[in-house]
């Protein structure tokens, strides 16, 4: 066996194993390793960086589709290709300029004031760039919290919802809630403005009028919580909106 002491290496003239240009050889224990010149060394690591290039476009455009499908797999056919020059513009400009904050966003106003279009298109870019999201409406909402509550799943159900990035409840209020669902929602909304994570919600309700729709003692505290973490949006009938918040 050779004693990996006695194992030493030189330089000596040779030819490109690419080209037959001169070049170099590295000679280690008799062995001859020819060297490729440096024009051959060139090219192949242009090609190298070539390849990584091209490999880094196909990562990016497999998560841009991957991403693209999961916003429509998780948007409404129906709010998908919204028509954004008939939003509500002062309404609009302040959804869109949103971004991901401890500072929700609470959209209100009669219906067929797009709220809800807004809110997905918002999220249309937000999902696009990365950000996770979980929205609901109020009857999805309360069907599968009694599904997990009755598989036995609502612990992890519950923990998905205080840790996504997102979070959007659609016509909040709007469906009658059942006592679990109502206490679950509220520990919800808790859990997140706790931790810093955004809520963005929609209603057809007035404060006062949601509020009714609520238990006595979770009803107000969950209107209240709403109000202090999210910029509230007061869409009225003529199609502007009003960041004060007064009709909650």
């Amino acid at each position: 066996m050779t004693d990996p002491a006695r194992i030493g290496s030189t330089i000596q003239d040779s030819i490109c194993p690419e080209c037959g240009a001169p070049s170099k050889a590295l000679v280690l224990d008799s062995v001859v390793y020819p060297q490729p010149c440096d024009d051959c060394m060139a090219r192949f690591n242009a090609g190298e960086q070539e390849r990584r290039e091209h490999a880094e476009r196909q990562h990016a455009k497999l998560i841009n589709q991957a991403r693209a499908e999961n916003w429509h797999a998780a948007c409404p056919p129906l709010y998908q290709n919204s028509d954004e020059s008939r939003f509500p513009p002062a309404a609009w400009r302040q959804v869109k300029a949103w971004e991901p904050g401890p500072r929700g966003l609470l959209l209100a106003g009669p219906t067929g004031r797009c709220k809800t279009r807004m809110v997905w298109a918002l999220l249309k870019r937000l999902m696009l760039a990365g950000c996770s999201v979980t929205a609901y409406d109020s009857v999805r909402f309360g069907h599968d919290c009694i599904d997990a509550f009755r598989n036995s799943d609502g612990t992890r159900w519950f923990d998905g919802l205080c840790v996504c990035s997102v979070l959007f409840l659609d016509d909040l209020g709007k469906v009658p809630a059942t006592e679990r669902v109502e206490a679950e929602l509220f520990g919800v909304i808790e859990t997140r403005i706790a931790h810093e994570r955004p809520i963005l919600a929609t209603t057809n309700a007035a404060g006062a009028e949601l509020t009714a729709r609520l238990s006595a003692d979770r009803g107000a505290p969950m209107i209240r919580r709403l109000r202090e973490f999210c910029d509230v949006i007061v869409c009225d009938a003529s199609g502007e909106a009003d960041r004060c918040g007064a009709a909650l």
